[in-house]
């Protein structure tokens, strides 16, 4: 199954005035579903749905699996909200990769790779990424790249544009370009830098995650650099809390579980098995 190939996703804040109040509300609106006339709305802290069709959310800090986390301590009343975004302050040098840490990236993608090559053919990997550009965009978007992204990274980067056969990660999240981590970043943080949406830092996103892979309707994949993290992996939900708890701990952890899920057909993370379609790889969805 992939989702979010070849949809136009626009992103619009809106001022709502809600129950007498004034309340933000991001609307989403895609190609797949405009013809029906249909827009989704996020709901935002402080904020409310503008569709009917949306599904409730409450603004709760997201759970994770026994990975301690500190609260987020509420700002004075009127305070700016500190969203972790620091645009243009990124460090100047990228980390040293251990030889540890790139022998198991490399395996995993080698895996990967051994797996297409026999098996899925017609999917496609992104080319190694430009280490100048890679240290570009981490002061561009102010998020220190982990060393495990940054040995990814010079196997493979992603794609500009989402579609075209491109490889995914189960389900169906795809790698994107170094320019695309760079914009999916910005993106965001502009959006969190709305007075009341930045009420959702470290529920709804936070300025230092850092995306890589995304599924064309607005999710994404990212690694939280919050100091403490370590690069923990989890799912941007464009529509509610951040998840950590379905995903494994890091970006080596992913590649190697999708590698073991090509290699034994058994479903990635007990819910996803791989499967060939016109020789491109594709992912089920089991509930």
């Amino acid at each position: 199954m992939r989702r979010g190939q070849g949809r136009a996703v626009v992103v619009v804040v809106a001022s709502l005035v809600i129950a007498g109040g004034l309340g933000y509300a991001v609307l989403r609106r895609d190609s797949s579903w405009h013809a029906s006339g249909m827009t989704r709305a996020m709901l935002v802290p402080g904020g409310s749905y503008a569709s009917a069709s949306a599904r409730p959310m409450p603004p709760s800090r997201y759970a994770s699996s026994g990975v301690p986390t500190a609260p987020i301590p509420a700002p004075p009343s009127g305070a700016p909200v500190d969203t972790g975004c620091r645009p243009g302050q990124g460090p100047d040098r990228l980390p040293d990769v251990s030889t540890a840490v790139s022998a198991r990236v490399d395996a995993a993608w080698a895996r990967i790779e051994r797996w297409l090559v026999a098996h899925a053919p017609g999917s496609r990997l992104g080319p190694p990424a430009d280490p100048a550009r890679v240290a570009a965009a981490q002061r561009e978007i102010g998020v220190p790249f982990p060393a495990e992204l940054v040995a990814s990274l010079r196997r493979h980067s992603g794609f500009d544009q989402i579609g075209g056969n491109g490889f995914t990660f189960p389900p169906f999240y795809q790698p994107i370009s170094i320019d695309g981590i760079a914009r999916e970043a910005k993106s965001l943080c502009t959006v969190l830098g709305e007075p009341v949406i930045g009420s959702g830092t470290g529920s709804w996103w936070h300025g230092q995650w850092l995306p890589f892979a995304v599924d064309g309707s607005g999710e994404n994949l990212f690694l939280d650099q919050r100091q403490g993290r370590d690069g923990r992996l989890g799912e941007h939900d464009n529509e509610g809390d951040a998840n950590f708890d379905r995903w494994p701990t890091g970006l080596t952890d992913l590649l190697e579980q999708t590698a073991t899920a090509l290699e034994t057909g058994r479903p990635a993370f007990g819910r996803y098995p791989p499967k060939v379609e016109k020789g491109v790889l594709d992912w089920e969805i089991r509930r």
